[in-house]
């Protein structure tokens, strides 16, 4: 996530900030834009913004990945759709799934035991949520 600021009579950028999600933290672009943004303004990062907690539960919009040793000869990003509750509980050479969702990935499911977060960005998206004003 890179944060430009520029003059409002000539394109030079005058101060640059960037954000960056490090390996295994879940990306989340609200984040990542006001963190960008602190530091091309030279303004202290919040901690709150540098340690924000890693989501709870699946929601639908979210981008996964599988876990590691989880379908180990395919690293799969996908996008969750809509729940399957049918294939809940389904147990893969005896390893409980958990609750399944269907994903962009392919016309099969995951189950929530075979997968984590790795951008949550859409639950705090103002498209399809509902905002008071």
């Amino acid at each position: 996530m890179v944060a430009l600021i520029t003059g409002t009579s000539d394109t030079r950028a005058w101060a640059k900030g960037i954000a960056k999600a490090a390996p295994g933290d879940v990306f989340n672009e609200h984040i990542g834009k006001a963190i960008a943004l602190h530091r091309a303004l030279g303004l202290p990062v919040p901690s709150e913004y540098l340690n924000a907690p890693e989501p709870e539960g699946f929601r639908v919009d979210d981008v996964v990945t599988n876990r590691d040793g989880v379908y180990a000869d395919v690293r799969f990003t996908s996008t969750l759709l809509h729940r399957l509750p049918g294939y809940d509980g389904v147990t893969i050479k005896g390893v409980y799934c958990g609750d399944a969702w269907r994903h962009s990935y392919s016309h099969g499911w995951v189950g929530e035991n075979q997968i984590r977060v790795v951008d949550d960005s859409a639950r705090y998206s103002a498209v399809g949520n509902e905002v008071s004003a």
